[in-house]
């Protein structure tokens, strides 16, 4: 890992074209591509959140909305390669679920989708209770 101090926070709205530059730098098959309006849309509840290392976005992650105020999805779950290993994913898991039902409430039904060629991500989401 890399040795600057991590930050992990939620984005603002305005920084949404900022998180679809890292994504596209990043180019990573496994994340399902979205539109900057889909991470502007997250980040104005408050359910978009990055990791950051001296600035740069290391990990990002969000909630979508599936149908408004009663499913939501998680997903677009990337960490950079010397951040991984260190529980991260599970980490944003466990903050997304409970920024859904601080915001949303706990009736709110959280899903989300892994590509199952993904197996760490794949257990990850299982670890989080989710089920395949």
């Amino acid at each position: 890992m890399a040795s600057g101090k991590l930050i992990l926070r939620a984005v603002k709205a305005a920084e949404s074209a900022r998180v679809q530059s890292a994504y596209d730098k990043w180019g990573d098959g496994y994340v399902l591509p979205r539109p900057e309006a889909d991470y502007r849309a997250a980040a104005e509840k408050g359910l978009f959140f990055v990791i950051e290392e001296n600035n740069d976005i290391v990990a990002a992650t969000g909630v979508y909305d599936l149908v408004e105020g009663s499913k939501v999805e998680t997903g677009s779950t990337y960490v950079d390669t010397p951040f991984r290993g260190y529980g991260i994913q599970q980490l944003f898991f466990q903050v997304r679920i409970a920024n859904v039902v601080a915001t949303q409430g706990p009736n709110v039904e959280i899903t989300t989708a892994v590509n199952p060629e993904n197996s760490h991500s794949l257990q990850n989401a299982q670890r989080a209770g989710f089920v395949s």
